[in-house]
């Protein structure tokens, strides 16, 4: 197996009770109908004259990751020894190496160029990226990294999920606008998750924090100026995490934000439907690293 290899094996399962998810070493089986899925056609091409030859990658053996990210998922990172078929399958003998992680944390790396929804489909994918740098990033940040003092989190570190955060306004005037948003978001395949959408008995800072950190995007109203609002815009900033700002108003924009790129928007159909298309370009250009869009994955 070669390290300093440009791609790297992703086998994701359904199961996670498979027996390469309970034993350290020994053969996995995979559908050969689902080998190459998410893969580059030039690189599917490259491996698959000669299937042998991933063996020679690097290796994510990762179960599906769940929607909410609670209950957590294996994966390891592993070696294959040899890849060869049997019968209508894919047979590899495994060795894992680190499994002190799992699947949700594992999707939440942006940089090994991950698909949309990729995590809840059984596939095996060679993928494009630097496993390594990425992983021991990961690790580095995940031992190295304080839990917060103001907010209480049930896990640490909080996995990234798949939704966009939604900041704005609990007013029913803002409820056209709300529809919008998730509208915008379902067009490209996303959820979208405003804390008033949250039920439970943690504090709503506590879900707040949460919401942010663990989103893709934050889509924020400024529309008001808004107390709360302004405070979560400053929160997903700290957080590093992409805001796409909207507002009805100019002077809506406090002069710390006045340098941020806003989208502005009129609040009837035919300003909301724009609103609509100017999110859906926007939320697209924040994400396209996240995607891997343009790198060839």
């Amino acid at each position: 197996m070669n390290w300093s290899q440009p791609h790297y094996n992703l086998i994701c399962h359904g199961r996670s009770d498979l027996e390469v998810f309970r034993s350290k070493s020994g053969t996995g089986r995979f559908p050969r109908t689902r080998l190459f899925e998410h893969t580059n056609a030039q690189v599917a091409q490259h491996y698959s004259s000669d299937l042998s030859r991933l063996a020679e990658l690097p290796t994510l053996v990762v179960a599906e990751a769940l929607p909410n990210g609670n209950a957590k998922t294996p994966a390891f990172l592993s070696r294959l020894n040899r890849v060869y078929e049997w019968s209508s399958e894919i047979a590899f003998d495994f060795q894992h190496l680190y499994g002190h992680m799992s699947s949700e944390d594992v999707f939440g790396l942006a940089g090994l160029h991950f698909d949309l929804w990729e995590h809840s489909r059984t596939h095996w994918a060679v993928k494009e990226g630097d496993l390594l740098r990425e992983l021991f990033g990961y690790i580095d940040g995940r031992f190295n990294r304080s839990r917060p003092k103001f907010f209480t989190v049930a896990e640490w570190p909080l996995s990234s999920l798949d939704h966009v955060a939604v900041m704005m306004p609990f007013k029913q005037e803002f409820d056209a606008v709300h529809e919008t948003i998730k509208a915008a978001c379902g067009d490209l395949g996303l959820t979208t998750r405003r804390v008033d959408d949250i039920y439970g008995p943690r504090k709503i800072v506590d879900d707040i924090y949460a919401t942010i950190a663990q989103s893709q995007a934050v889509v924020s109203d400024l529309t008001g100026r808004n107390p709360n609002v302004l405070y979560e815009t400053g929160l997903a900033h700290a957080l590093d995490r992409d805001v796409v700002a909207i507002v009805q108003n100019d002077d809506d924009v406090p002069f710390n934000l006045k340098h941020v790129r806003f989208v502005k928007y009129l609040q009837n159909a035919e300003g909301l439907d724009k609103l609509r298309m100017e999110l859906q370009r926007s939320l697209q250009e924040v994400l396209r690293p996240q995607r891997g869009e343009g790198s060839g994955a």
